[in-house]
């Protein structure tokens, strides 16, 4: 392979973007006043750009939905935290950590202040931990990841779906530690009930399999792993779109597997898929150099006897 074509395929072939592990919580607006209507449409059409893959938009939306509740509303009040949280949900898709983790503290803030609103809290830190772990920031993340999951389990009970954001963020950050065995617990249980909520066939469980995939491939349970993968790239090309961002990390993580195994072919195509996926009109994905590296090492070595660096970075699924 010529240096310009691993050129090439670096440089876009892996990214990370917040979100792809765990369901990031977005709060839906609290319509009242007279400009609800215009801040209520800016926040939910932000919602679905977010779903959609579509970050840039969403971060756009989101600023002019807080822009004109910050207008309408008291800088305390819960139609401002909402919009935060959203607008801090974009910024981390986007990379923009710093951004984000402010946005996410000034939301918790007003949670926290507001008697009865204890569930819309843990989101936040829910949103908030996820953020720590991205940043290896592990003793923080578990701290709100281990009260987020405390305060959905007293609000709503041990099954609901809202305390699943809150247990695949536990699982990532003990994955990330190497305590494996924690967080397959975490991880199963997320699936457990993410598949009794949604079904099999659902974005959100896709989701979640993906990062029991990513946590297994990890733990050198690559067979069990690539099953998992496969299962969540097809639900996810089925559901959302064989564009979705979502895909691209998911075939760079099965790109890792086969290259892995010393299947350097199968993995450099799974990579050039994965950019044929991310590089579309549904927003720009976050390149990550570390990623990259570790990712094609194998490949690098075998195609040109160049060793790369053995870095250690963290998958997509955090």
């Amino acid at each position: 392979m010529a240096h310009e074509a691993l050129d090439k395929l670096v440089k876009p072939c892996i990214f990370r973007a917040a979100g792809l592990g765990s369901a990031l919580f977005l709060l839906s607006a609290l319509a009242s006043g007279a400009n609800s209507a215009e801040w209520g449409q800016q926040k939910e059409a932000g919602r679905k750009a977010f779903e959609q893959g579509r970050y840039s938009a969403a971060e756009e939306l989101a600023l002019d939905a807080l822009r004109l509740v910050e207008i309408a509303y008291p800088s305390d009040s819960p139609e401002v935290a909402g919009c935060l949280n959203d607008l801090g949900v974009a910024e981390s898709a986007l990379g923009r950590f710093n951004e984000a983790e402010n946005l996410y503290r000034r939301a918790l803030l007003i949670w926290e202040k507001i008697p009865g609103r204890e569930a819309s809290a843990a989101r936040i830190l829910s949103n908030l931990s996820q953020l720590l772990v991205s940043e290896g920031r592990y003793s923080e993340a578990e701290a709100m990841g281990r009260r987020a999951l405390e305060i959905h389990e007293e609000v709503v009970g041990t099954g609901h779906p809202d305390t699943v954001p809150a247990l695949i963020n536990l699982g990532q950050l003990y994955e990330a530690q190497g305590r494996y065995h924690e967080a397959g617990t975490f991880l199963l249980r997320a699936l457990a009930i993410r598949e009794q909520a949604f079904g099999e066939n659902n974005p959100d469980t896709a989701l979640t399999l993906a990062a029991l995939g990513q946590a297994y491939s990890r733990e050198g349970k690559t067979e069990e792993a690539k099953e998992l993968l496969q299962r969540s790239l097809q639900i996810t090309q089925k559901t959302l779109s064989p564009r979705h961002p979502r895909v691209a990390a998911i075939l760079n993580n099965l790109s890792s597997i086969y290259s892995g195994r010393g299947k350097y072919k199968e993995a450099e195509q799974l990579l050039r898929d994965a950019w044929t996926s991310g590089n579309n009109r549904w927003g720009r994905t976050i390149l990550t150099w570390r990623l990259a590296i570790q990712t094609l090492r194998p490949l690098i070595l075998h195609a040109t006897g160049i060793r790369m660096p053995n870095v250690t970075g963290a998958g997509p699924w955090r």
